[in-house]
């Protein structure tokens, strides 16, 4: 082995550290930051799975009690069918705005409906669509998670909220007031901006590495980093916001395209920095299987 080649694979070795070392980063930091996030409402929700003959916001809401049935989590796997929740808002006791935050960019439909109930009947007060087949532009409030205002009331307000997707029905829902949103985004929007840059830092440094030295590897790493991030970005909403807020095509289908590219990018590079092709070639073909699928 030339010095070179061991210069570079020790390179190598180090930047695959660094990046292992960014992930755990922001794995760190979304667990600390989970910290002093808003309590989850979800877990006070009620459950209705919807019919094709049942799924209109003014049928569900003349629903008995016995036709909700009460989750534990916000979980629900994967399903065809829209899934209704209902939680109860209570009346506004300050003059702070609230909102809810539905932490899960990537649902394909979210409609919000927010519903007062008086002894007379029940009223409407906003209807709210939202989700990654609604352009980004259209949401009630430009943000990269799925927010709505909650309207003022004196009143407990009923928030329906209807969620269908192709994906995991994944629904954590939370109540912030304004005040504490802006706050805990604040200082979460810091950390997440020093791993995205950390992350493109990597990238750039391996394409100026085989720009200068034509290594394949190089090129392979870098793209396993880029794709990586815009997987993280895309699963997050921050993509669909600042990369590409008029394609909900692409977004629909940018986590099934990262993650494939990911994975090829990766075995490609393991595969090229072991050597394996001539040093065990059963190895090898599992690593190619693995990039061709």
């Amino acid at each position: 082995m030339t010095g070179a080649t061991a210069s570079n694979r020790n390179g190598f070795w180090v930047g695959l550290f660094i990046v292992l070392f960014g992930v755990t980063l922001f794995i760190l930091v979304s667990s600390l930051s989970g910290q002093r996030e808003a309590p989850l409402i979800s877990k006070e929700a009620k459950l209705h799975i919807a019919s094709s003959t049942t799924d209109n916001i003014q049928k569900v809401m003349q629903f008995p009690d016995s036709q909700w049935q009460s989750i534990e989590n916000s979980n629900f796997g994967i399903s065809p069918e829209a899934h209704w929740f209902k939680v109860d808002i209570p009346p506004k006791t300050s003059a702070d705005q609230r909102l809810i935050e539905v932490s899960n960019a990537t649902l394909d439909y979210v409609d919000v409906c927010f519903v007062v109930q008086t002894q007379e009947h029940a009223a409407i007060l906003s209807q709210i669509k939202s989700g990654d087949n609604v352009a980004f532009n259209q949401r009630a409030i430009s943000h990269d998670q799925l927010v709505f205002a909650v309207p003022d009331s004196t009143f407990t307000i009923s928030l329906y909220l209807r969620v269908k997707t192709q994906g995991i029905i994944m629904v954590p829902v939370k109540l912030w007031k304004e005040e504490h949103y802006i706050q805990f985004i604040g200082s979460h929007r810091i950390f997440i901006g020093i791993f995205y840059g950390f992350m493109a830092a990597m990238g750039l440094i391996n394409l100026f590495l085989f720009v200068t030295s034509r290594n394949i590897s190089t090129l392979l790493y870098a793209g396993y980093v880029i794709c990586l991030s815009l997987l993280l970005a895309g699963s997050q909403g921050l993509a669909y916001r600042f990369l590409w807020p008029e394609s909900i095509l692409f977004q629909k289908y940018s986590s099934l395209l990262f993650a494939s590219l990911m994975v090829y990018f990766s075995s490609s590079f393991t595969a090229k920095l072991l050597d394996i092709k001539y040093k065990f070639t059963p190895l090898c073909k599992f690593y190619n299987a693995i990039s061709i699928a």
